[in-house]
């Protein structure tokens, strides 16, 4: 009885073989349309399982790596907001906590790796299609929150090539060259954004964060005096960082 059970399983086994390596393969059309139904219902596995696949069809095909590096970005940031709503109730129950908050929120589910898995996906987006904005700007932020400073200059600069009409990117850019430590070319990239976007209050924040970097402190103060009369969101903020410097 055992004998025969056991040929059963093994006939069973053999079927099932025979069928996935005579199932046909979908085309790229069809992965991509399984990974988004995947995704809509919530199967993120599933999803990134047939972006994958549709990658495999078609490697310098951009749309399955930018789909695959905003997919890896959004697990991220949840895994992110969860690990940190864990960590703040740790700390309100008493747990002692690392000064490195990146190591804190590991152990609390953080999902790193992630993060330069959508990286990898967005590079490769960029290698195939270098003028998709959505990729080179996720690559700026990534370097620029990384405190690559360098390389996000390089990234920021390359999207003016492309787009030198946003305001965002030369803001972005005066970020980077102001904690690179470049003040004149953070300065410059200030002028740049306020001559598409007129926010005079945070424009003259702008200012100040980098007057009070070069110690230039009578510009700062005229500065902030500006913005204390016009009663601005910013003149607080301007307060905040001046105190982050150290004064």
């Amino acid at each position: 009885m055992n004998y025969t059970k056991s040929i059963l399983v093994v006939i069973n086994v053999l079927l099932l073989l025979m069928g996935c390596s005579t199932q046909k393969n979908m085309s790229f059309e069809e992965y991509i349309d399984m990974a988004n139904a995947s995704v809509e219902k919530g199967d993120i596995d599933k999803g990134v399982y047939f972006y994958k696949k549709a990658e495999g069809v078609r490697p310098n095909d951009a749309a399955p790596h930018l789909a695959l590096g905003k997919l890896y970005n959004q697990i991220w940031e949840k895994s992110y907001d969860e690990a940190y709503a864990t960590y703040k109730d740790k700390l309100r129950s008493g747990v002692k906590s690392s000064l490195d908050l990146n190591e804190e929120l590991k152990k609390y589910g953080l999902k790193y790796q992630y993060k330069d898995m959508a990286l990898s996906e967005y590079q490769e987006v960029v290698r195939i299609e270098p003028g998709n904005l959505d990729a080179r700007n996720y690559i700026a932020l990534y370097y620029l929150n990384s405190k690559q400073y360098a390389n996000a200059i390089k990234e920021y600069n390359s999207i003016l090539q492309y787009d030198n009409k946003s305001s965002l990117v030369y803001w972005h850019l005066a970020d980077a060259y102001l904690r690179a430590g470049d003040y004149n070319h953070a300065i410059k990239n200030i002028e740049n954004a306020y001559k598409i976007e007129k926010k005079f209050d945070y424009y003259q924040y702008r200012l100040g964060e980098v007057n009070f970097k070069m110690k230039n402190y009578k510009k700062a103060f005229q500065i902030l005096s500006t913005l204390r009369s016009e009663k601005s969101i910013y003149y607080d903020r301007l307060i905040d960082y001046k105190i982050s410097c150290g004064m």
